[in-house]
């Protein structure tokens, strides 16, 4: 999607504003913690409810700085 295409841009809060801040559905995503949650706010008014972030979840597994990015997470659990 081309979130700079005509009409897009203002439609992104009315069709995915509820999703993102419906609790009944579980978000999952890597790294959602960084910048994309904090841009979808900012930009949108948008607030992301019920949300997993697989690479924070892979550090704490890891009990390191900074989990495994996603090829890595995904090859070390054999889903290639």
């Amino acid at each position: 999607i081309d979130p700079l295409a005509a009409g897009v841009w203002d439609a992104i809060s009315a069709h995915l504003g509820p999703l993102f801040s419906d609790p009944s559905i579980l978000k999952i995503g890597h790294g959602i913690g960084g910048m994309d949650v904090s841009s979808l706010h900012r930009d949108f008014g948008i607030l992301v409810v019920n949300a997993f972030d697989t690479c924070e979840a892979s550090s704490i597994l890891r009990q390191s700085k900074g989990g495994m990015n996603l090829a890595a997470l995904c090859k070390h659990y054999g889903l290639q």
